[in-house]
């Protein structure tokens, strides 16, 4: 008998959530998808204009910044840790560059 058998086991769940609980993940969602898409933007609008790209700190005050824009006062019912994750994935390099190339097709 083999004592060094791996056993993988799966369990399949799924998520009933409550209208409210549901109208929270998309407005955090949709809010993600903001500070994404425009970080990115600012990202491209450096490396176009030569200028190097913000690291995660910098962004991260950025992201700050946009909260306290009356603009962008909306991004503060978010609680801050979800839009740095954004940040976070867009700093990936491959998230970067997938998103670079396909804005340049």
């Amino acid at each position: 008998m083999d004592l060094h058998m791996l056993r993988y086991q799966s369990y399949k769940f799924e998520l009933r959530p409550t209208g409210e609980q549901l109208r929270w993940m998309r407005r955090i969602a949709g809010c993600c998808r903001f500070v994404f898409n425009l970080a990115l933007a600012t990202q491209k609008d450096r490396v176009e204009t030569g200028l190097a790209e913000l690291d995660f700190a910098r962004l991260s005050a950025q992201l700050l910044a946009w909260r306290r824009q009356p603009e962008g006062i909306w991004l503060a019912d978010v609680p801050i840790g979800y839009l740095q994750q954004a940040l976070r994935n867009l700093g990936d390099r491959t998230a970067f560059g997938a998103a670079t190339e396909t804005i340049s097709r």
